[in-house]
């Protein structure tokens, strides 16, 4: 299925892996409609490819399919934050329902 929804980040700093870089999936997008079941068959099958971690520099730009399964790992140093500047592009009409479900667990 075509990429629908893409994300694109830029730090703001270098990121080094001190800073924590964003760790993502390759090949992930093809699996997180039924994440579970499919992560344990491209386990099974030796088909799940190992995560990576690109090192940015300040102002690259890191674009990704919104459906990557992604996450920042931990800034490790005392010495500063890591700011990212986060874009997201989506075709029209496009909403997230998994991520930002109608109801909120507040909603009671």
């Amino acid at each position: 299925e075509p990429c629908h929804c893409f994300n694109v980040f830029i730090p703001l700093v270098d990121v080094s892996l001190p800073f924590g870089p964003t760790e993502l999936r390759p090949g992930s997008h093809k699996i997180t409609r039924n994440l579970a079941p499919m992560m344990l068959a491209a386990k099974a099958r030796g088909t799940l490819r190992k995560p990576v971690m690109p090192l940015l520099r300040a102002g690259d730009a890191l674009i990704f399919d919104y459906r990557v399964l992604h996450r920042g790992r931990a800034n490790i140093t005392k010495e500063s934050d890591r700011p990212i500047l986060v874009m997201t592009f989506a075709k029209s009409g496009f909403k997230d329902r998994l991520n930002f479900p109608s109801k909120s667990i507040d909603d009671r």
